[in-house]
């Protein structure tokens, strides 16, 4: 199976199928922002355009929303119950939809076309010639199957380098300051301690299959900032990294090109230098 990384999304390219995997679209974001007093045009209408790129560039097959399919926990808005039918009905007639429900979901179904496949939260799994690929939201513990994997793909996190630059007015009276510049959205790609996860939930342990691999994808959503790996105070939340399965410092750092960027453990040293 090839991996394909391109804008924030990870495409799978089977040898009977291709499937585009994103997490965190998060519509209905911009309302949020809208009672903060900041005003950013719709995104959904954008994010069409961006999936649908996507799905004819690589020819694909199936879309798989790996959760946080809108902003809103519940679905009581007039937002959610005319934008997503729209969003789903307009991707739907290129693509077959799956989705796994993130923390976000609540309710979800009651506003999703017939023709959109809504799946667990405990994730599902694409297999190709022998290799498979659990996907899942992350916030809630993988199914038995999907923890067996190959290879597990989660959202839910966000994760981004925050950059940051140190600035001074000395004519003005001011003292040096940080100030932040940008959030670089990223991918993270760890060792998952299978063990781990088998004993914090409770199932037996398989010692020919005691060591993962999870790659983290980036909110799809562009107005997300996310959490700042770079960052010695940031912790990633989900029941793989507060339960300890994971080696979040030793993990590997990617663009949203697959181009690696460096460890998590030196992107924070060289963070910590800057400060």
């Amino acid at each position: 199976m090839e991996f394909i990384f391109d804008d924030r999304a990870m495409v799978l390219k089977g040898t009977l199928e291709a499937a585009l995997v994103v997490s965190d679209i998060h519509l209905g974001y911009e309302i949020e922002l809208e009672q903060r007093g900041v005003h950013i045009p719709p995104q959904h209408i954008d994010m069409i355009s961006r999936l649908k790129h996507l799905i004819h560039t690589y020819n694909i097959d199936r879309l798989f929303i790996i959760g946080d399919v809108k902003h809103s926990i519940m679905v009581d808005s007039a937002y959610n119950w005319s934008v997503v039918p729209e969003f789903m009905d307009e991707l739907s007639a290129f693509v077959k939809i799956v989705i796994i429900p993130g923390n976000h979901d609540g309710d979800l179904e009651a506003i999703l076309p017939r023709s959109v496949v809504l799946g667990s939260v405990q994730g599902t799994i694409f297999s190709d010639n022998g290799y498979s690929v659990g996907l899942i939201h992350g916030h809630a513990w993988p199914s038995r199957e999907v923890l067996d994997s190959d290879l597990i793909v989660m959202g839910h996190t966000h994760p981004a380098i925050k950059r940051e630059k140190r600035v001074t007015a000395p004519d003005l009276g001011r003292t040096e300051r940080i100030r932040s510049l940008a959030w670089i959205p990223v991918i993270l790609r760890s060792r998952l301690d299978k063990q781990c996860v088998r004993m914090k939930m409770g199932i037996e342990e398989e010692t020919k299959d005691s060591e993962g691999k999870l790659l983290v994808l980036p909110g799809f959503n562009p107005l997300l900032t996310g959490i700042s790996i770079n960052r010695i105070d940031s912790e990633l939340q989900g029941p793989f990294y507060t339960n300890g399965c994971i080696d979040f410092l030793d993990s590997d750092v990617l663009s949203t090109q697959g181009v690696f960027l460096g460890k998590v453990k030196l992107l924070r040293k060289k963070s910590q230098r800057n400060h």
